[in-house]
C-alpha cells in the first residue's frame, strides 16, 4: 500500500480515466455554457476565429482563446469529433489541475502523504467529479493559478526573482484562459502573506512590480490583435461589460458577499462532514496544528482566506469560481483526516449521506417538473445505498485504506450515476431535442430566429446561425411575410404577446433549465 505514494500522478491519471473514460459523449451537451462553447470551438476550427472567438456569427467576447486552442490540441492528437474532444480536454485539464495541486502541495507541505491523499479527496469530491465531465475552462484556469501560487510563494521564502516571473507568466495564461482576475489572485496572496509575516520590505521588492508589467506582455498581445481584428470600440466594449460590470455591478449571477460560505459547502461534500464530525474543541486543536506545523501550512490558509475573500468583494459569484482554492482546501481536509479521532463518525455520516441521496434519486419522478422521460433512477439510487453499505463497513479500516476504498466506490457510483440517470437528464437540460427540429425545418428552407434567448441556445445543434432578436415587431414583421420562418422563443413570451399572428402553429415545447421554449411555424 505504501508504494503508491511514489507513484502519485499515475494514481491520479488512473482515478480521472475510471471517472471519465466511459462517460465522454454519454450525454447531449447542456445548457448554457457546453452548447455556447461548442459553437465557439466550432468556429475557431472552421472558419480561423483563434483570436475573437465567434458564437453564433458574432463576436463572442465573453471568453479569451487559451482554453479553446486546448480543447484544438486534444483534438488534433485525439482526432475525436468536437463534443468528444471538448469532454476529453475537460479530463486532460483535471490532470493538469491534480498535477499543479501535487506540486503545490509538495512545494508547501512537503509531505508526500499530505500531498497524495489531498489529492484523492479531490477525486473523491462530488463537485470536482462533475467538473470532469463538464465542458468549461475553469479547470484549466485553476490549474494556472495554482501554479501562479507555488511560483508565488517560492519567492517569498527564497526572493529569488525568477520565482516571481514565472508566477506572472503563468497568470497572464491564467488571464487568457478566464479573464484578468487571474492576475490579481497571485498578487492578493502576496500581499496577505508579506502582511501576516511582517515582512514588509518585501512590498518594495522591485522585482514584484516589474513582474507586473511582464504578466502584461502577452495580455497586452492579445489585446492588441483584437483591435487589429474587432476594432478599439468592440476592445472598449468589452472592458466595460466583460470586467467592469461582472466586478462592481453584474447582471448575471450577482449574489450576496456571503455566498460562498454555504455554496463552498455543498459543493465540498461528501468532505465537509469531516468538520462537523470532527467536534468544536478536536476541530479548534486540529486547525491550529495545522497552522504552527510549518510556515508552509500558513501558506496554505493564506491561499484560501485571500482568494475567498477577493471573490466576495465581486458582484459576480459561482461556485466554480472558487476552484483555485479547492487544492488549499484538499490539503487541509487531508490533515483533519490523518489526525481526526473520529473519523469512523464521519464515514458512516457519508454512508448516510448516500442514503439520502439513494432516497432523492429514487422518488425524483414524482417531483412536478421532472418530465417522464428521466429514467435510470431506480438503478442509481440502489446503487448508491449499495454504496451507502460499503462506505460504512470501511469506517473500521486505516485511514489510507479506507480512502483509496472510498475513492473506488464513489467513481463506480459515478459511472452508474453517469450511465444510467444523468444521460436521461437531456431532456431538461439540453436544448438538443428542440435545436435539432429547428435544424430539420431549416433543411425545408425555413429561416431560423430566435427571440430573447440566451444567445447561440440553438445554434450549434440547429448546424446554423440563427437570426436573434429582442424586438418582438420585428418578429411578427417576419412571421406574416411570404418567408417560410421558424421561431424559437419561451413560452412566457408567446403567452404575453398579445398581437401575434394569427395561423401560428407550435411544433415542439421543451422544458429547458427552469423555463419552457416553443418552436413555432408560420407555414
Amino acid at each position: 500500500m505504501k508504494k503508491i505514494f511514489d507513484f502519485p500522478r499515475t494514481c491520479f491519471a488512473f482515478v480521472i480515466a475510471m471517472q471519465t473514460a466511459f462517460l465522454i459523449n454519454s450525454r447531449a451537451l447542456w445548457f448554457s455554457d457546453e452548447i455556447r462553447y461548442a459553437n465557439a470551438y466550432s468556429n475557431l476550427t472552421s472558419m480561423g476565429k483563434w483570436v475573437v472567438l465567434y458564437l453564433n456569427g458574432d463576436p463572442y467576447p465573453d471568453k479569451p482563446p487559451f482554453y479553446f486552442w486546448t480543447v484544438y490540441i486534444v483534438q488534433s492528437i485525439s482526432n475525436l469529433d468536437i463534443p468528444s474532444a471538448m469532454f476529453l480536454a475537460s479530463a486532460v485539464t483535471g490532470f493538469l489541475y491534480l498535477l499543479a495541486h501535487y506540486y503545490f502541495s509538495m512545494t508547501v507541505t512537503q509531505d508526500k502523504k499530505i500531498s497524495l491523499i489531498s489529492g484523492m479527496i479531490l477525486l473523491s469530491n462530488f463537485y470536482f467529479m462533475g467538473l470532469l465531465n463538464y465542458i468549461r475552462m475553469d479547470i484549466l484556469f485553476s490549474a494556472l493559478i495554482i501554479l501562479s501560487f507555488t511560483f508565488m510563494y517560492k519567492f517569498i521564502m527564497s526572493s529569488s526573482p525568477k520565482y516571481v516571473y514565472i508566477s506572472y507568466i503563468v497568470a497572464s495564461f491564467a488571464a487568457l484562459t478566464k479573464g484578468p482576475l487571474a492576475c490579481v489572485l497571485p498578487v492578493m496572496f502576496y500581499f496577505f502573506a508579506v502582511i501576516i509575516f511582517r515582512q514588509y520590505r518585501m512590498l518594495l521588492n522591485k522585482h514584484f512590480y516589474i513582474g507586473m508589467a511582464v504578466t502584461m506582455v502577452p495580455i497586452l498581445g492579445w489585446l492588441l490583435a483584437i483591435i487589429a481584428i474587432e476594432g478599439y470600440d468592440f476592445l472598449a466594449d468589452l472592458i466595460y461589460t466583460q470586467v467592469y460590470k461582472r466586478a462592481v455591478d453584474t447582471w448575471h449571477h450577482a449574489e450576496p458577499f456571503y455566498y460562498y460560505t454555504y455554496a463552498l459547502s455543498l459543493a465540498w461534500l461528501p468532505w465537509v462532514l469531516i468538520i462537523f464530525t470532527s467536534g468544536f474543541r478536536e476541530l479548534k486543536d486540529l486547525s491550529a496544528g495545522f497552522f504552527k506545523r510549518g510556515r508552509g501550512e500558513k501558506y496554505v490558509i493564506i491561499a484560501i482566506v485571500s482568494t475567498f475573500v477577493l471573490l466576495s468583494m465581486l458582484s459576480g459569484k459561482i461556485a466554480i469560481y472558487t476552484l483555485p482554492i479547492f487544492s488549499p482546501i484538499a490539503i487541509y481536509f487531508a490533515w483533519l483526516f490523518l489526525r481526526t479521532n473520529r473519523r469512523r463518525v464521519f464515514w458512516k455520516a457519508v454512508s448516510i449521506l448516500f442514503v439520502l441521496l439513494a432516497v432523492v434519486i429514487l422518488f425524483i419522478n414524482f417531483v412536478p417538473e421532472v418530465p417522464p422521460e428521466v429514467s435510470g433512477n431506480i438503478i442509481t439510487g440502489f446503487a448508491s445505498l449499495i454504496a451507502a453499505g460499503f462506505i460504512w463497513r470501511i469506517s473500521e479500516k486505516e485511514a489510507l485504506s479506507s480512502l483509496l476504498s472510498f475513492v473506488l466506490i464513489i467513481t463506480l457510483f459515478f459511472n452508474v450515476m453517469g450511465l444510467k440517470l444523468i444521460p436521461s437528464l437531456d431532456i431538461i437540460m439540453s436544448p438538443k431535442k428542440q435545436a435539432t427540429l429547428m435544424k430539420e425545418y431549416i433543411a425545408e428552407g425555413y429561416k431560423p430566429v430566435a427571440y430573447k434567448v440566451y444567445s447561440g441556445l440553438y445554434t450549434f445543434y440547429a448546424g446554423s446561425n440563427v437570426y436573434e432578436t429582442k424586438d418582438l415587431n420585428e418578429v411578427g414583421e417576419m412571421l406574416v411575410s411570404d418567408k417560410k420562418i421558424v421561431v424559437g422563443m419561451a413560452e412566457k413570451h408567446w403567452r404575453r404577446w398579445e398581437e401575434r399572428p394569427e395561423g401560428m402553429k407550435i411544433v415542439d415545447s421543451q422544458w429547458v433549465a427552469g423555463r419552457e421554449y416553443l418552436l413555432l411555424l408560420n407555414k
